[in-house]
């Protein structure tokens, strides 16, 4: 009876830590992505004011979020790839994505209706341009931009974010 007590309490015990370490591994892997609420918000090259201006944001512009660098700054990437630092209160929740799922556009590309080169153009992307994969299908892409722009683009022309 002690034995068979003893090993359920080490099947829970590995059990427990498992789980605590696949929760730990996909927790790491995500990223946040944050929206500015002013206009004007500016992304800077250091966590302070007096670091010079990378860019500026406009009310409702989306941004991955990087790392949380002071209690007034975090690191973030903007949709096309610059990055820098923002005062934290002109930003707010807006949605996650897996960090696997971040892509860049390699050059300017065509997104289509539907992953055949014959389709439809459902928009451009511009060179640097940060996207969200959700699906995979053979050399094609579904992809979700910062703003909520989908189609499918060629595979080849894209290139995950390190």
């Amino acid at each position: 009876m002690k034995k068979i007590l003893a090993r359920m309490i080490c099947v829970l015990l590995l059990v427990t830590l498992l789980a605590a370490t696949v929760c730990t591994a996909s927790a790491a892997s995500v990223v946040s992505i944050l929206r500015c609420t002013v206009d004007g918000g500016r992304v800077r090259q250091g966590p302070s004011s007096a670091y010079p201006v990378v860019t500026s944001l406009k009310p409702g512009e989306r941004v991955f979020y990087m790392n949380q660098m002071s209690d007034a700054f975090c690191l973030v990437r903007t949709a096309h790839g610059q990055q820098g630092y923002i005062y934290r209160g002109f930003l707010s929740p807006y949605g996650v994505a897996r960090s696997d799922q971040i892509y860049y556009a390699n050059g300017n590309v065509t997104a289509y209706r539907s992953p055949s080169t014959s389709s439809k153009s459902a928009g451009k992307l511009s060179p640097g341009e940060h996207v969200i994969v959700y699906r995979i299908q053979g050399n094609w892409a579904l992809i979700k931009n910062l703003y909520g722009g989908t189609g499918f683009v060629e595979l080849s022309r894209l290139v995950k974010v390190a």
